[in-house]
């Protein structure tokens, strides 16, 4: 298969960077009343030329950076609004409620808030594809919260975003540190993103950080069709390949051009959302497999299946 043939199969997925790997910084929070950080989309919002297709992973980190700003400051500014409305009884009790859905996001999504550069946090998030899918999880989850207190409804119950009932938000198969693994992602990409604007990541992550595709899809992807992923982890060689529908990126399993990762360091593979995919799952739109199933396309050789 060409690479051109490959861009072509990329091209048709929203902002997909199938060769995202990257070293798990520290991350660190701005503040303590910082707002925000997550891709959420607010009505009217101008967008960065080019950020419904983007062209290139340049490309790619300048449009998340900018959703990721924007939605900084709009999430400031209904807090703002919010509070001066209140009198200091209230004004106390959003400080405190604010602080526990930091605490929250920060424990869960595995950040820290010692950082006061605001810019170095920004780059530190973008730059872990699990931890960005998470914080946009959180984000959202806030942002609902914020502009229902706008509109002068009671706040929220506090029901932490990934443990709520009946909810969704990670796929993992079970730990390895040695071995050749292959796991398959079948996403209606359309159908999903008809629902909500989705971010989601289909990788392997270790200590070191997180490996592989990092996907967002809006609604104006609403005509994509459904896609198969593929994920070949070699933990003895450090070696990590993606394919779509069948076809392989810039290297197949057994090639150079895949993406390096640490060796033998405890790995898990899956699936993670900015959304809830229990209803993505029960309405067949999204299916991880590990094995349990027969795979859609064939197991490269010398990989198994993680069952």
């Amino acid at each position: 298969m060409t690479c051109n043939v490959w861009e072509r199969i990329v091209a048709g997925l929203s902002w997909i960077n199938m060769f995202a790997g990257v070293h798990r910084p520290i991350v660190r929070g701005a503040a303590l009343l910082t707002l925000s950080l997550g891709i959420v989309l607010h009505p009217g919002a101008t967008r960065a030329a080019n950020c419904d297709q983007p062209a290139s992973e340049e490309e790619q980190v300048q449009c998340l950076g900018a959703d990721l700003r924007r939605t900084d400051a709009e999430i400031n500014r209904v807090y703002g609004e919010v509070r001066s409305k209140l009198d200091d009884a209230g004004k106390l009790a959003l400080r405190n409620e604010q602080r526990a859905w930091l605490k929250r996001r920060d424990e869960t999504c595995g950040l820290d808030n010692k950082e006061s550069d605001r810019e170095k946090w920004f780059q530190a998030i973008l730059a872990n594809r699990a931890k960005t899918v998470c914080v946009v999880r959180f984000t959202n989850e806030r942002s609902a919260q914020l502009a229902a207190e706008q509109a002068g409804k009671a706040p929220a119950p506090e029901v932490p975003a990934a443990t709520a009932s009946g909810d969704l938000y990670e796929i993992w198969g079970k730990p390895v540190s040695t071995g050749k693994w292959y796991v398959e992602a079948t996403i209606d990409m359309g159908a999903v993103a008809k629902r909500a604007e989705t971010a989601l990541f289909f990788g392997a992550e270790s200590q070191e950080g997180s490996y592989g595709p990092l996907m967002q899809l809006r609604h104006n992807r609403a005509n994509e069709p459904k896609h198969v992923l593929g994920l070949a982890v070699d933990l003895d060689g450090g070696w990590l390949y993606t394919r779509v529908d069948g076809s392989w990126g810039k290297s197949a399993p057994g090639q150079t051009g895949g993406l390096q990762i640490p060796v033998r360091l405890p790995t898990v593979m899956g699936l993670t959302s900015s959304v809830s995919m229990a209803g993505l799952i029960k309405d067949g739109l999204v299916s991880v497999n590990f094995g349990e199933r027969p795979f859609v396309y064939a197991v490269p050789d010398g990989y198994k299946p993680l069952k």
